[in-house]
Order: structure tokens, then C-alpha cells, then sequence
């Protein structure tokens, strides 16, 4: 399996700056036969957002852009984005994967530092084309 790590430098804040990073890294990994690309952690809200979280609709716009990615996403290529979400009334600091144009799963993951997020440890298993791997 060949993965290609992602360090696209999100800016704090720029939902919509960031994804287009997002999707260049996305046709960029494609193009250099990658299987899997992987992005950092809150990549869709760069890194650390903190009073940003207070905002509900950024929360909920940096799903809103996820999905619709993921939703339009041409290439044939599994991808883990970070992103932030709630889950019932928790705030998480999440990572999607997906794989085209579908999303496979969310894993809800510990967040160390002070900031507002709940602790959720799952684990999800990716099938790509090659064999399966556990995330």
C-alpha cells in the first residue's frame, strides 16, 4: 500500500482555503499512485481552532464542506481527513475516511490539550484495492 502524507499547513479559521489544499493533495497523491492519502489532524479548521469551537455553524460548516467533498470527490482514492463534529451533544475532534465518493466512517478520537472536546477511542477498518488495513 502506498500512502501519501499530506502536510498542507491549514490555516486557522479558512474552511474554504483549506479544502481546496484538500483537494489539490487529493489529485496530487492520485497522480504519484498513491492508495491512500492522509491529511493532519483538523485539517478542515486548521490547527488549534479554539475559540472557533464556541461557533456552531463553524462546526457545523466544516462538516457541511467534508461531505460535500467527499459527496463530489472524483478521484479514486481512499483519503483520512481531520475535521471536528458532534456527536450527540459532544464535540470531538474527528478523522473521516473515505474512499471516492463515499464516507466509510468517522473515528472520534481523544483530543489532549484544553481544549472542548469529549474523549471516544472507536477503531474502523478501510478496504482498498490492495488488501485490508485497520486504522
Amino acid at each position: 500500500m502506498k500512502v501519501a502524507m499530506a502536510q498542507i499547513n491549514p490555516a486557522v479559521g479558512d474552511l474554504e482555503g483549506n479544502m481546496e489544499k484538500i483537494m489539490k493533495f487529493t489529485v496530487d497523491a492520485k497522480r504519484s499512485n498513491a492508495d491512500l492519502v492522509a491529511f493532519p489532524e483538523l485539517a478542515i479548521t486548521g490547527y488549534p481552532p479554539q475559540d472557533l469551537l464556541l461557533e456552531k455553524t463553524f462546526v457545523e460548516s466544516n462538516k457541511k464542506l467534508l461531505l460535500e467533498f467527499i459527496k463530489e470527490n472524483d478521484v479514486d482514492i481512499a483519503g483520512i481527513i481531520g475535521f471536528v463534529d458532534y456527536k450527540g451533544k459532544n464535540l470531538y475532534n474527528a478523522a473521516a475516511v473515505f474512499r471516492h465518493k463515499k464516507l466509510l466512517g468517522v473515528v472520534y478520537k481523544r483530543f489532549c490539550q484544553h481544549m472542548m472536546f469529549s474523549m471516544k477511542i472507536d477503531t474502523l477498518s478501510l478496504q482498498t484495492r490492495k488488501k485490508l488495513s485497520r486504522y
